[in-house]
């Protein structure tokens, strides 16, 4: 495994596999963009039975132009703006920039995109 250098990042924007901004393109990453709805976590009691197997219940909310507010203890999933067309030779890695962890907010563990990850956006868990 090796990781790519802005050249090579810059190259991975250029030949389609990320539809990401040249201008996001840092040493050895890229900045990726969150969407402007995202779903919150709206299950009242907070009780989750993985026996049952029931979904949580998810209420859309776009983001306002000045942010959003998310408790102590909110859970939220969100999707990327960038489109992800991997070749069969590239795999990505997503971890939470140090300035979100700093104010507390966690991503959870689904961070990665295989080898062939075609047409597809990331989904992101957040919770604060």
């Amino acid at each position: 495994m090796s990781l790519l250098g802005s050249k090579e990042l810059h190259e991975v924007i250029d030949n389609g596999y990320l539809d990401a901004l040249h201008e996001n393109v840092n040493a050895a990453s890229i900045d990726i963009r969150i969407g402007d709805t995202i779903l919150l976590e709206g299950r009242a009691d907070g009780i989750v039975d993985i026996d049952a197997k029931e979904n949580l219940n998810w209420e859309e909310v776009k983001i306002p132009d000045d942010g959003i507010v998310i408790p102590p203890g909110g859970f939220f999933l969100a999707h990327s703006v960038e489109e992800f067309n991997l070749p069969d030779t590239i795999s990505s890695q997503f971890i939470l920039r140090s300035s979100m962890a700093r104010v507390g907010m966690n991503h959870l563990m689904a961070g990665w995109a295989d080898a062939g990850f075609h047409k597809s956006k990331l989904t992101f868990e957040f919770h604060n």
